[in-house]
């Protein structure tokens, strides 16, 4: 009886002995590292396979946890299967004479590892999903790129968190996730602000280069005050993203006129008499180059403001025309009409049309193929902003002609 007890004694002892041995050369180690490695030593005594064998299997088990991303979800399940792996690689070459089946053993434990790395996966999905989630939309937004730093900053927090749950303190790791999250809100705020308003920032540079503060005072201060606008509304609402970008385009529409009034204001302010007349002169002859595609005559001598005015007009006429022909050509294809009357003035119009809309306005299907080739118009034609949201009618055509109102 009492040898008995003494055999069962130095196998614990190599046990416990083994144990401390392999968790000796790991700084961090998961909470059920002693379960597992007690588990391994028992199933090596009763283990009816080879430690190569075994070893071979941990091997396969390790290759699909890489691919499943456990050494994200569970780096230190992962590092102590690799560590246990190479062990009983070392135990099988040269085995250790205190401790039987060292080599089965850790190769048993590295299995284990990769088993509990999977439990690990799912506690981390759960009790983490807020900042996995985050941690998506940041990518989404390009945050590595725009904001390398930052965004391994909160990557390695979230690393961190799921190393406290791999370590058994799960709730200590649920509660720091809230500053993860407030830190990762910051992250998201500044890539926003960094996609949404750069371009009106560099113009507003651009401005303060050429003194428009000066020579395009109001237009400045309107851009400086649209850009602050802009920040202030990311800051509290970065989530509504139509919201983002429509505040943005407009500073970015502020800024680049800041530019371009102070640029022009202080070429004038600088001209002499003569490059003033031919600078005027200039501006004449655009106004004539865009009269003459809708009408096919100059204008009539005249100031800006009256000439902009029946610029103006001219487009309205023209887009009315425009609606008009798209209703008719509507109501041919209800009619089963394969060439539908066009006049001979919108013929003429649509000729300074840009191509893409030629074809969408003089082209329909014939009525021998009209139910196989029928398509919604009004849906493939229709134009939309950059965030996906339609345009209006008269927000699709004659932009350029358009822009004269404001001269």
């Amino acid at each position: 009886m009492e040898q008995a007890n003494n055999i069962i004694w130095v196998k614990s002892v190599s046990i416990i002995g083994l144990i401390l041995l392999l968790n000796a050369c790991t700084s961090n180690i998961v909470a059920s590292s002693d379960s597992i490695r007690l588990e391994s030593a028992k199933a090596a005594q009763e283990a009816s396979f080879t430690p190569q064998q075994a070893i071979s299997q941990a091997k396969a088990q390790l290759d699909k946890a890489k691919t499943d991303k456990l050494d994200f979800y569970a780096p230190l399940h992962i590092m102590q299967a690799k560590e246990s792996i190479s062990e009983a690689n070392t135990y099988l070459l040269n085995p250790p004479k205190e401790i039987k089946n060292a080599a089965l053993m850790s190769a048993i434990a590295a299995q284990r590892f990769i088993t509990d790395a999977y439990i690990n996966k799912e506690t981390v999905k759960t009790s983490l999903n807020k900042s996995l989630v985050h941690l998506q939309i940041l990518k989404d937004l390009k945050s590595p790129s725009l904001l390398r730093d930052d965004f391994n900053s909160v990557s390695d927090g979230i690393s961190d968190l799921i190393i406290m749950i791999e370590e058994g303190k799960l709730t200590k790791a649920i509660k720091e996730q809230k500053n993860l999250l407030d830190e990762m809100a910051l992250v998201e705020i500044q890539t926003l602000k960094l996609t949404y308003l750069s371009l009106a920032t560099n113009f507003l540079s651009k401005a303060e280069q050429i003194n428009a503060e000066k020579y395009a005072a109001e237009s400045y201060v309107q851009a400086e005050s649209a850009i602050n606008s802009a920040n202030k509304y990311i800051d509290k609402n970065y989530r509504n993203r139509k919201g983002v970008k429509k505040i943005s385009d407009e500073a970015i529409l502020k800024a680049k006129r800041a530019y371009f009034i102070g640029l022009e204001a202080k070429k004038a302010v600088l001209l002499s008499p003569e490059e003033a007349e031919n600078y005027i002169l200039n501006l004449y002859a655009h106004l004539d180059s865009i009269n003459i595609k809708g009408t096919g005559k100059k204008l009539e001598p005249q100031d800006f403001s009256t000439a902009t005015q029946q610029l103006t007009f001219l487009i309205g006429q023209l887009k009315q025309q425009i609606k008009d022909d798209k209703r008719a050509l509507q109501e041919a294809k209800k009619l089963k009409l394969s060439k539908p009357i066009v006049s001979d003035q919108t013929k003429k119009d649509l000729n300074s049309l840009p191509e893409e809309e030629k074809l969408e306005i003089q082209t329909l299907p014939s009525a021998n193929n009209s139910k196989s080739t029928s398509v919604d118009h009004t849906k493939s034609s229709q134009k939309t902003d950059d965030s996906g949201i339609p345009l209006q009618e008269d927000e699709q055509s004659f932009d350029d002609f358009e822009k004269m109102e404001a001269f």
